[in-house]
């Protein structure tokens, strides 16, 4: 998978002051060629004044090492950070909205398409998969992604970033990934991954799905669904969908199938004062 992962090395500068601090997000910095951080804190000052003083030294200090980007993720409870960062520059780019829910696999239905066939993804299947990526996601006006905001990522970014995501977990050893295949070429694909544990069990993150136009409406989205749930070796586990504010049909969709919301999240990203 992507590895989002930030880099605490002490031998870089320092930037950090009160309660936040910045740190390198190595993976993306390397991809996308340019020094790229993320602010974090331990709890919230609980004077608002300080937090905006604090807030502005982190500012100052992180353009001086030299980030091009700092990016920052407020979940709910933190909301009345959101107009202090937004004080310093920092501008909401994207959201998320978590369900966890307990799936068991008694529960689950043998299903299959109306059309066509489920079978495992390949290696050789890569290039169509990412071509349906490319046309649900990085070509699609209506998927709002941080990625997309063409004030942070050229469109050259986006494209490689999309590749990259399905390179970095379609056929790894911890994914499962399904295609939908009719006449002979791949018309859909779902991958899940198993990431961590929840409450003892595993957690089955859903990580990407597409279908081509002219195949949806045709079951063969839940068909790809029952068949890794089935073959996961899984009795019972956590099942993580996660989305965006702005895919309010999927959300809709959650609530009316009873998946439980587990969090909400805003990502604001800032870069440097001209």
């Amino acid at each position: 998978m992507i590895d989002h992962s930030i880099d605490r090395d002490p031998a870089r500068p320092d930037v950090g002051h009160g309660h936040f601090r910045v740190d390198e997000k190595r993976w993306d910095s390397t991809f996308f060629g340019r020094q790229i951080g993320s602010l974090s804190w331990t709890e919230l000052p609980a004077d608002r004044k300080a937090g905006r003083t604090e807030l502005g030294r982190i500012a100052e200090l992180s353009d001086a090492a030299g980030y091009s980007l700092v990016e920052c993720h407020v979940g709910m409870t933190d909301f009345t950070l959101i107009s202090l960062l937004e004080d310093i520059g920092f501008r909401v780019v994207d959201s998320r909205v978590r369900f966890l829910t307990r799936w068991t696999l008694a529960d689950v239905p043998v299903t299959t398409p109306l059309d066509g066939a489920i079978r495992w993804a390949v290696p050789s299947d890569r290039d169509r998969i990412v071509e349906l990526t490319h046309e649900g996601f990085t070509d699609n006006d209506k998927f709002c992604s941080r990625f997309k905001n063409p004030d942070y990522f050229s469109a050259g970014d986006t494209r490689r970033y999309f590749e990259a995501w399905i390179d970095s977990t379609a056929f790894e050893a911890d994914a499962a990934s399904a295609v939908l295949e009719i006449d002979n070429e791949v018309r859909g694909y779902f991958i899940y991954q198993v990431r961590g544990e929840y409450e003892e069990l595993p957690v089955v993150k859903g990580i990407l799905t597409a279908v081509a136009p002219n195949s949806r409406g045709a079951n063969g989205h839940l068909a790809m669904q029952a068949f890794l749930y089935h073959r996961l070796g899984l009795s019972d586990w956590f099942l993580d969908n996660t989305t965006q504010l702005t895919n309010t049909p999927v959300i809709r969709n959650h609530i009316r199938s009873s998946k439980r919301l587990d969090e909400i999240v805003l990502t604001l990203y800032r870069r440097p004062a001209a």
